[in-house]
């Protein structure tokens, strides 16, 4: 019996050139974050008439935007540990398909307690979803592009946050409240079979699980049509178990204790004051006398913005270092979110929203490409995972602490102008940040 011709497949898979397959599932992959992204972001834009539906205090109000976030914040931790017990494709497909049923369930909801409990499953969909998609991204990537690709597949988040606004806007006088959550419900729901038709599971991680690395000449074939891996036998240099596991403590040695406590410090304030702006200007808008579906086209700004200064993020970083651009655009965006109280009504609204977007919310992405750039490969993983983990307790308490402000005697537009505060200590974290790095952010090669 002759024996079957040998492959590195970390080598194939990086030297290949993309392809259209490829680029088909990075292209699946952007759209099913752009539909995560819609559900996160519709929730904010339809909040107006569901207060007026259900009678929501703005305690209630605050406590089904935590709800959504504590959901997306326990499955963050539990989605990674599933991806690397069941595989990056069957969490991914079983994740988009608890989110859509539960946007399901929140259209469907006769009262608060319901709603409260799909928005934590909407969350916890998402928030496992988007762990299992990246990882299957990052592992058909070659290294060489892994960064650019990661950007662009993920900016997809703040595309379908623009496009909640712009559907709801459109479309709230017509179907209600009710129908644009079962828009994004049904929609993951019917790509799953695209999901499950296009997407191999991840050969990297197939080859690392003896019980699996059989399929890995089939995942291939599907990866490479036209190549004809079904009769190569494939080996893998990499061991999930090399190096040295990096412990919290870690972090802090060192330089790296500037680099994490900066790190920390700008994802909690900055997703603070995103959520907080993002989930509540809608209801600025409409306590400024503007009707829900007018309020949520205005609202859309700020989502365009973000967008925008997503992709002027990734460039700068290459070519910068992070104090100068984020401390700048920190600063700015405070000072944005200061006057966007002053603007409601005026014809400077959407300008002020479109640059509050952009210095506040564009440089999320950004942040996540600063963690995965300044720590050395054996700890990478817990310096961006536990940076990621404060950027979720940050959204967290931006959606969770307005309703509680509210009772407590404070007006929405001195709480918008409170957002001045995190913004400027983010400024103060960037600048901090560079005790720890030198030089642009490399952008461009992402870690092996």
């Amino acid at each position: 019996m002759s024996k079957l011709p040998t492959l590195d497949l970390v080598e194939v898979i990086e030297q290949s050139p993309l392809g259209f397959r490829r680029l088909v599932i990075f292209f699946l992959i952007f759209l099913f974050i752009t539909i995560e992204g819609f559900d996160t972001a519709a929730i904010g834009f339809l909040v107006p008439s569901m207060v007026k539906a259900f009678q929501l205090s703005s305690t209630e109000v605050s406590g089904l935007f935590a709800a959504g976030m504590g959901g997306l914040l326990l499955s963050s931790f539990v989605g990674g540990m599933l991806c690397d017990v069941y595989g990056r494709k069957r969490v991914s497909v079983i994740s988009v398909l608890i989110f859509g049923v539960a946007c399901i369930g929140v259209a469907l909801s006769k009262g608060y307690t319901e709603l409260m409990l799909w928005r934590f499953a909407t969350g916890a969909g998402i928030g496992a979803a988007l762990p299992a998609l990246s990882t299957l991204c990052a592992e058909l990537t070659p290294a060489r592009s892994r960064s650019t690709i990661l950007a662009i597949v993920f900016s997809g988040f703040l595309t379908g946050s623009v496009l909640a606004g712009l559907v709801t806007g459109a479309y709230l006088h017509q179907v209600g409240w009710e129908g644009i959550m079962l828009i994004g419900g049904v929609v993951p729901i019917a790509m799953i079979v695209l999901l499950a038709a296009w997407m191999p599971e991840s050969p990297r991680y197939m080859a690392l699980r003896p019980q699996r690395a059989a399929g890995v000449p089939a995942a291939m074939d599907r990866l490479f049509p036209g190549r004809e891996f079904t009769r190569t036998a494939f080996v893998s240099h990499e061991n999930p178990q090399a190096g040295p596991k990096a412990r919290v403590t870690e972090l802090f040695r060192g330089r790296f204790a500037a680099v994490t406590l900066a790190l920390w410090g700008m994802n909690f304030t900055v997703l603070l004051s995103f959520y907080t702006i993002a989930s509540w200007l809608p209801s600025l808008l409409n306590l400024g006398g503007i009707e829900p579906a007018q309020a949520s086209k205005l609202a859309s700004s700020f989502q365009i913005g973000a967008l925008i200064g997503s992709v002027s993020t990734a460039l700068a970083l290459r070519r910068l270092r992070p104090a100068v651009w984020l401390g700048t655009v920190f600063v700015l965006g405070g000072l944005t979110t200061w006057g966007l109280t002053a603007a409601v009504g005026t014809p400077w609204f959407v300008p002020v929203t479109l640059l509050s977007g952009f210095c506040v919310a564009g440089p999320v992405v950004g942040l996540q490409a600063v963690a995965a750039s300044v720590y050395p490969t054996y700890m990478r993983g817990a310096g961006v995972g536990w940076a990621a983990t404060l950027s979720r307790v940050g959204s967290l308490t931006g959606a969770s602490m307005v309703g509680i402000m509210i009772s407590g005697g404070l007006a929405m537009p001195d709480i918008f102008r409170l957002m001045l505060v995190p913004m400027l200590l983010a400024a103060a974290c960037a600048w901090f940040l560079q005790r720890g790095m030198s030089g642009p952010v490399n952008m461009g090669s992402g870690g092996h």
